[in-house]
């Protein structure tokens, strides 16, 4: 893949947060995803559009998980649907990746919305392709670039806490058609999730749903909502 110097983003995250999407702000476009992190070395990851209602959460002891934020949680009154959808953990050695984040280039769509600052605007895949952002976490800081350097990666950001490093790398894969499949359906899931309905009225009406790879590692898929078109 070659590297595009025009879209590497400057590397040190400003005020505890790295902001991306995917496209172009007055064309087609993904929602605004935001990363951040505390002194004790947890990190969070959420879309613009589900903050306080979603999140990822990637603990200093290893443990993560994706699901409702407390706050939404308890205020909705959430016992039954289960505050967390999916369970994990991740070791801290060098260049452990914790998610990666799937957006196809179907899924983009074009929508107005107030954009805060410093977001880094990666150019969208091929058709029938997805940029693929990776979140690589570990206690120790990297001497290389950034992970997955030598397979293609583009830098994003990197995170440093006192206890734990992170790195955001992006590259494009093309989509097998089974795969397809899951991203259509995706959207109908994502719409019936608890608090989509919130969702959808924002600026940025945006799904996400999360899964496994055949190597078990775990992604978050951000679809479009149902009925838009491209």
């Amino acid at each position: 893949m070659m590297r595009n110097q025009e879209y590497v983003a400057t590397i040190a995250a400003k005020g505890n947060a790295l902001r991306w999407a995917v496209g172009h702000p007055d064309n087609l476009r993904s929602a605004t995803w935001r990363f951040w992190g505390n002194k004790k070395g947890d990190f969070y990851l959420s879309m613009q559009s589900t903050g306080g209602i979603v999140k990822a959460s990637f603990h200093a002891d290893g443990n993560c998980h994706i699901g409702h934020t407390s706050e939404h949680w308890k205020s909705k009154m959430l016992e039954n649907a289960g505050r967390h959808w999916n369970k994990w953990n991740i070791s801290n050695e060098l260049d452990g990746r914790a998610i990666q984040i799937l957006i196809p280039t179907s899924e983009l769509r074009k929508f107005n919305a107030k954009q805060p600052k410093q977001v880094s605007w990666i150019p969208p895949a091929p058709a029938n392709s997805m940029a693929v952002i990776s979140i690589f976490i570990s206690e120790k800081q990297r001497s290389e670039p950034w992970p997955a350097y030598s397979d293609g990666a583009l830098p994003i950001g990197v995170m440093n806490t006192k206890y734990r490093t992170a790195w955001l790398v992006y590259m494009y894969q093309s989509i097998p058609d089974k795969f397809m499949i899951f991203v259509f359906d995706g959207r109908n899931i994502a719409a019936s999730l608890p608090g989509a309905d919130e969702i959808l009225k924002t600026e940025e009406p945006r799904g996400c749903v999360c899964g496994n790879n055949a190597s078990g590692e775990n992604f978050m898929l951000e679809v479009a909502s149902p009925g838009s078109g491209e």
